[in-house]
C-alpha cells in the first residue's frame, strides 16, 4: 500500500530540502569531517582534591619518624613552619580526608594503602599485645563503632546493646583505647546552671585518616553524611597538638544542657578560670544560630566564636604564634 502526502505537506517538504541545499557551502556539496575530540570533563572544585606539596626536609623528617616507636600525626603549625600557610590551605581537603600521619605525609599518592598497613600492621597489633584483651574480635567492633560516634558524646549504653556486652566491660575497653592514645576522652564542663550536663564525655578519633581507614570511607566531602563530625574532630585535634606542644595549660571541654530544648557549644577550653569556646560550623551562613546565647548569658566573661574550615587556619596561626587559642577580629561572635 503506497502512502501519499497531501499537496501541502509536499511543498513544505521541498522548500525545507531546497532551503538546506542553498545554505550548503561548496555548491552543496559536504562540509568535510572534523577529528573526534573527547569531551574534557569540568572540574568540580568541592570533589577535586589538591594533593599537598611538601618540601623535601619535611618529607625526610617524616619518612624518619615512621619506626614502631613513632607514629603519631603531625599538626598543621608543623607544616606551616616548614611550608608555609598557603600549603596548608591548598591542601586541607586533603588533610580532612587522610589525616596528618607521617606515614601518609611521605606517600600521598598511596594513602588508602598506607592507612590501611598501618592500621592493622601497628595500630590494633600493638594494642593487643599492650593489653590483650580476652576478646579481640570485640574490640575490633568497638573501634569502629568509636569511629562512628567520633565528634560526638559517648554513648555507653548503645555501644554494650550492640556489641551485646556488659557496660563496665565497654568502659573498661574504651579507657584502656584512650590510654594507647586510639581515642580522646573530652569532659563536659559544668559550672553555673542546674541544667548542664555533668557525667558525659565526647569522643575524638585521634587522627582522620585512620578514622576513615577504620570506616573504609574515603568519598569526597561533597558525598559525605558525616562532614561535620569530620570537621570537629579535625578541629579539636589540632587545637590539642598546638596546647600539647606549647604546655600552655588549656583543657579542652564541651558544653551542652539538658531538656527539651537543649543548647551546646562543640569546644571549649579552660585556663585558670578563662574560657574560649568555638562553635565549628561548615559554611558562612550557620553562623547566626541560637546554641550560643545562653552560654554567653551564663559566661558573660567567655569568648564565643564561629568557626568555619575557611578561617580555622587564622585561629591556628594566632595560637601557634601566640601560645593561646586567641583568634582574629575577622570571626563572628554569637550572642
Amino acid at each position: 500500500k503506497i502512502f501519499r502526502l497531501s499537496p501541502s505537506a509536499e511543498c513544505t517538504r521541498l522548500r525545507e530540502i531546497h532551503v538546506g541545499i542553498r545554505r550548503r557551502p561548496f555548491f552543496g556539496l559536504p562540509r568535510p569531517s572534523r577529528p573526534f575530540r573527547p569531551p574534557v570533563p569540568k572540574r568540580n572544585p568541592i570533589m577535586h582534591l589538591i594533593i599537598p606539596n611538601l618540601p623535601k626536609d619535611l618529607l625526610r623528617q617524616c619518612r624518619l619518624s615512621t619506626s614502631p616507636a613513632c607514629g603519631r600525626p603531625l599538626a598543621l603549625a608543623d607544616i606551616a613552619r616548614a611550608a608555609g600557610w598557603g600549603i596548608v590551605n591548598n591542601g586541607f581537603t586533603w588533610y580532612l580526608l587522610h589525616g596528618l600521619m607521617p606515614e601518609v605525609l611521605a606517600e600521598p599518592l598511596h594513602a588508602k594503602e598506607v592507612l590501611a598497613e598501618y592500621l592493622e600492621g601497628r595500630l590494633l597489633r600493638g594494642f593487643f599485645e599492650a593489653y590483650a584483651p580476652g576478646r579481640p574480635g570485640v574490640v575490633r567492633n568497638l573501634v569502629v563503632l568509636l569511629a562512628r560516634q567520633s565528634g560526638g558524646i559517648l554513648d555507653l549504653e548503645g555501644l554494650a546493646r550492640s556489641l551485646g556486652i556488659a557496660r563496665n566491660t565497654v568502659d573498661a575497653y574504651v579507657e584502656m583505647l584512650s590510654d594507647w592514645g586510639v581515642v580522646r576522652l573530652v569532659p563536659a564542663y559544668r559550672s553555673r546552671l542546674p541544667q548542664e550536663m555533668r557525667k558525659a564525655k565526647k569522643v575524638f578519633f585521634f587522627d582522620n585518616g585512620v578514622r576513615n581507614a577504620v570506616l573504609g570511607n574515603f568519598e569526597p566531602l561533597c558525598r559525605r553524611a558525616d562532614t561535620a563530625a569530620l570537621w570537629e574532630n579535625f578541629f579539636a585535634n589540632e587545637m590539642a597538638k598546638i596546647h600539647a606542644a606549647r604546655g600552655d595549660g588549656w583543657t579542652q571541654y564541651f558544653w551542652r544542657t539538658t531538656g527539651l530544648w537543649p543548647r551546646s557549644v562543640d569546644l571549649l577550653e579552660e585556663r585558670n578560670g578563662e574560657l574560649a569556646a568555638y562553635q565549628l560550623r561548615l559554611q558562612d551562613d550557620e553562623r547566626r544560630l541560637t546554641h550560643g546565647v545562653l552560654f554567653t548569658r551564663t559566661y558573660p566573661e567567655s569568648r564565643l566564636r564561629v568557626v568555619t574550615p575557611l578561617d580555622a587556619w587564622l585561629i591556628w596561626r594566632e595560637a601557634d604564634a601566640q601560645g593561646c587559642a586567641s583568634a582574629p577580629a575577622s570571626t563572628t561572635q554569637e550572642g
